[in-house]
């Protein structure tokens, strides 16, 4: 068989002093992957009914691609308070698809099978954190945190013309994720 593929990975980062106590930073992730194999596989059957085919020629080909971001903001006050917020976002996207030819014992073309897959996912979400010491070995905390995503998957599998994934594996599937949080609390140390 042949199998080849081939990718890139990208990850800037940005760290800026804007004044004393106050940062910004910022970081970008992009990465993208492909594949396109062919090949055959034979099937040796020593016992019992063999299967549809058992020489079957394929290819397979597909991409995946993901892409992240964040924003971070810091500031650090003199009376030892700080806010520390972060923003991100993030998108991802796979899809592949098989070909399959396969011929029985006797050489006769018995399968002709294609299956695809196709996933998106995309997401965003906010969190932060300001604190400000209350008295020795204690600070008052509040804080956020909130996700949100969303997910599609559509999937088949159809041999000799006909639907293999009927039901719940072939439908396509969504799902949406919201997550939140928020926080008061009293952090102390022990010393």
């Amino acid at each position: 068989g042949r199998f080849a593929g081939d990718g890139f990975s990208f990850s800037p980062r940005l760290a800026w002093q804007l004044a004393p106590g106050y940062t910004l930073n910022g970081q970008v992730f992009a990465q993208r992957n492909q594949f396109d194999n062919d090949g055959r596989t034979t099937t040796s059957v020593l016992q019992g009914q063999p299967p549809l085919s058992v020489d079957d020629r394929y290819t397979n080909r597909g991409e995946w691609r993901n892409l992240r971001g964040s924003l971070q903001w810091v500031r650090r006050d003199d009376d030892g308070s700080s806010l520390d917020a972060k923003l991100g976002a993030q998108a991802s996207r796979s899809f592949f698809r098989t070909d399959v030819d396969g011929n029985d014992a006797a050489g006769q073309h018995t399968l002709t099978r294609q299956v695809t897959g196709d996933n998106r996912e995309h997401g965003a979400s906010s969190s932060g954190k300001y604190a400000r010491p209350l008295w020795e070995h204690h600070s008052l905390a509040l804080g956020w945190d909130v996700e949100q995503r969303q997910r599609i998957e559509t999937r088949s599998l159809i041999d000799n013309g006909v639907s293999q994934l009927g039901g719940f594996d072939g439908e396509p599937f969504q799902a949406h994720i919201l997550l939140t949080a928020a926080y008061v609390q009293d952090e102390w140390e022990i010393s």
